[in-house]
């Protein structure tokens, strides 16, 4: 019997993991045509000048469906200054800046969004100036690279 629990426990365990290689094996990879070629749109569809450097850094798998979150690294001097985070279609195809769930109502879908932005804006450590507990919080966005900015 313990034998028995020992091998279902184990079976749980690596089923999961058989079914995201599964899926990964289903999935196409992205060639390097194809990654300088969404490169390539990325750096035109932004208007970046011709000096500017956009690459494919990584893709990661999204859901079961093959689609994509792909993270695209603008270089400045050699080193990654900015990512940009767009969702690549299955096909390769298509870029789109966002995935809506539609097995969520509009009202969840914008619950959701609205938690996520708001956890990307309040969690970490940001310099502050003032109390935590003040009634009202002025969130200022700059670019330190902007001679004008860093001033």
């Amino acid at each position: 019997m313990y034998s028995l629990r020992r091998f279902l426990t184990a079976l749980l365990l690596v089923c999961p993991a058989l079914n995201v290689a599964a899926l990964a094996a289903d999935c196409a990879p992205v060639p390097d045509t194809v990654a300088d070629r969404l490169a390539d749109y990325v750096h035109d569809s932004f208007g970046f000048s011709r000096l500017t450097v956009i690459k494919l850094a990584d893709t990661q798998l999204v859901g079961a469906d093959c689609y994509r979150k792909a993270t695209f690294v603008r270089l400045e001097g050699g080193k990654p200054y900015a990512k940009i985070n767009l969702y690549l279609s299955p096909n390769q195809q298509f870029l789109s800046h966002d995935l809506m769930d539609t097995t969520l109502t509009v009202a969840e879908y914008k619950t959701t969004t609205q938690r996520i932005l708001e956890k990307s804006l309040t969690d970490g450590v940001f310099p502050t100036i003032g109390s935590n507990q003040a009634d009202i919080t002025l969130t200022i966005f700059s670019d330190f690279q902007c001679p004008y900015c860093r001033q």
